[in-house]
């Protein structure tokens, strides 16, 4: 069985803003100390994947922080979903495995999105662009499992790895990104 996750990057190292942003959003959950200039938050509510929700969450987090933010989900590790804001503005939705649910609508396919020049620009690396591009035309042969196309792209934003492979549950379960342990994230959840 893969890993099945979801959370934020925020490109902010305002960790008592961040802060502030989700109580005032009336959520809970865990966040990521600063590294590498960002923020991973992880809503208490990921488990469900809830892309209107967590995309929603990002919108308003980018928007009031005035920052690019990023809201990914890994389902089983056969699927990584991206969408990209840029202070709150839509900026781009990938899809990894577009056909993975098996759904298909001929007047109206899921399309694979990813737009690396937009991202690379948001995330203040343009020079990295065609990484980005190489990464996300990527068979899906080349990983096995998309974990690891999640960490790769954080790796070339030069972002945060915080929540490469993690999600709230397993923060909660003690279960941390490669490298972390629990002094790294700020429990959000009793308040």
């Amino acid at each position: 069985m893969g890993r099945f996750y979801a959370n934020l990057t925020l490109q902010t190292d305002d960790l008592t803003r961040v802060r502030q942003c989700m109580l005032d959003a009336g959520r809970t959950g865990i966040i990521a100390k600063p590294q590498h200039g960002a923020i991973v938050v992880f809503d208490a509510d990921d488990a469900a994947q809830d892309a209107v929700v967590l995309d929603s969450l990002a919108v308003r987090y980018a928007r009031t922080l005035g920052c690019a933010a990023l809201s990914v989900i890994v389902h089983d590790d056969s699927l990584l979903m991206l969408s990209v804001f840029d202070h709150g503005e839509p900026l781009d939705v990938y899809i990894s495995n577009p056909e993975y649910f098996g759904v298909s609508d001929e007047d109206d396919p899921l399309e694979q999105g990813g737009d690396a020049h937009a991202i690379a620009r948001c995330f203040g690396i343009p020079a990295e662009a065609d990484r980005v591009e190489a990464l996300f035309r990527a068979a899906g042969e080349t990983f096995v499992f998309e974990t690891e196309r999640h960490r790769q792209l954080m790796e070339i934003l030069h972002t945060s790895l915080a929540g490469v492979g993690v999600g709230y549950e397993d923060l909660i379960n003690g279960e941390y990104a490669d490298g972390l342990t629990s002094t790294d994230y700020v429990d959000m959840s009793e308040r």
